[in-house]
């Protein structure tokens, strides 16, 4: 997840050689992260 959405660039993240899809918004521990910086 980039979070600042003006500086926004492709960011390939690899874990044990699996490319992760880049999101706009995630849920961790119960708590939404969204690409504009909010947690619900």
């Amino acid at each position: 997840m980039v979070l600042d959405p003006e500086k926004w660039q492709w960011c390939p993240l690899r874990v044990g050689g699996e490319v992760l899809p880049q999101v706009e918004e995630f849920k961790y521990l119960g708590v939404l992260f969204t690409s504009e910086g909010k947690m619900e």
